[in-house]
């Protein structure tokens, strides 16, 4: 079955935006304050965007001008000071990730489809962009969702089937015509589409809570410690993060601590786990109590396709990695 890649995330993006900061970090401290300034107001503008309210004039003014200097100098600095629209696609990308290049003058959209579709289905557009969501049905294309939630897709790009393989292929398509994908999604006031997850991913709780992992997991990777994170609790009183961490950040806290050793070794370390468990806490902050990660447990290896813990398409096995760490 299709699948929309959570929780693999948009590295390309997120290692550009890492690169200009720590870029940033050995600028003298006026600069260092300007593009605070500037971002923060950039920020600022986008939400009112997104509210479909106006900036004020004093302040949109400001951001302009702080746009045609410091704005142009870091769209140069990351080689992208040509590009009209920059899309992201295959893995979610975090709004948080999205408002940020906006707020520096880079309009990234993010788009929805299967190969099973032949890729694209739904995108957002240039001047129609609604931040969480993955826009609209692309021309000749029809998005609806099931009474259960699961994003249904149907136009002319949508395949036969599968070769040879009449019992998935009906699996897949309806007598209707109608692909279906399994992800639950929902649309918003706007007409825009977001996407929550995989329909076979969601976790009950031993309470009844009906919980969907990946949006929590797409907020855990957007930490800067955490790199991959799977999140279990079928028929558990409360959710388990099974963490691997991001190499770089592992590195720097090594250089800052003077821990040598593999990750194996570390990962007990007190001073490691405050830095992860800090993390988690500012994600459980946002959301609900049931929604909350009570434990946590660092991989001893990452997650790759060599160990089993990634598809050749760079998705997470779920239950590979459960089944691994049998938290």
């Amino acid at each position: 079955m299709p699948a929309y890649g959570f929780p693999r995330r948009p590295r390309v993006w997120e290692k550009l935006r890492e690169a200009l900061e720590r870029r940033l970090l050995d600028q003298p401290l006026p600069v260092r304050l300007a593009v605070q300034r500037y971002v923060s107001l950039g920020l600022r503008k986008v939400a009112f965007e997104q509210a479909g309210a106006p900036l004020s004039t004093t302040a949109l003014r400001l951001y302009m001008a702080l746009d045609m200097t410091l704005g142009a100098t870091l769209r140069r600095r990351l080689g992208l000071d040509r590009a009209h629209v920059l899309m992201t696609a295959a893995a979610p990308a975090h709004p948080e990730l999205i408002g940020w290049f906006h707020a520096i003058g880079l309009p990234l959209l993010q788009m929805y489809g299967q190969t099973e579709g032949c890729g694209p289905a739904a995108a957002n557009r240039p001047g129609h962009l609604r931040i969480g969501t993955v826009g609209t049905a692309l021309p000749g294309m029809s998005i609806k969702t099931a009474d259960d939630g699961e994003i249904l897709l149907k136009g002319g790009n949508v395949c036969l089937g599968y070769l040879n393989d009449p019992v998935a292929t009906a699996e897949l398509i309806d007598d209707d015509g109608w692909m279906h994908t399994g992800d639950i999604g929902a649309f918003d006031t706007d007409g825009s589409l977001r996407v929550s997850g995989r329909k076979k991913d969601i976790i009950i709780t031993a309470a009844g809570e009906n919980i969907a992992p990946e949006g929590i997991e797409a907020d855990l990777t957007n930490q800067p410690p955490i790199s991959e994170a799977v999140v279990v609790g079928e028929g558990r009183r409360y959710l388990v993060a099974l963490l691997a961490l991001d190499a770089e950040w592992l590195a720097a806290w090594r250089r800052e601590y003077d821990r040598p050793g593999d990750l194996e070794a570390l990962a007990g370390e007190p001073d490691l786990r405050t830095a992860v468990q800090a993390a988690i806490d500012h994600v459980n902050a946002k959301r609900s109590r049931a929604e909350a990660i009570r434990k946590f447990r660092v991989l001893a290896h990452g997650l790759t396709t060599e160990n089993g813990g990634l598809t050749p398409t760079m998705k997470v096995r779920r239950s590979a990695v459960c089944e691994r760490t049998r938290t």
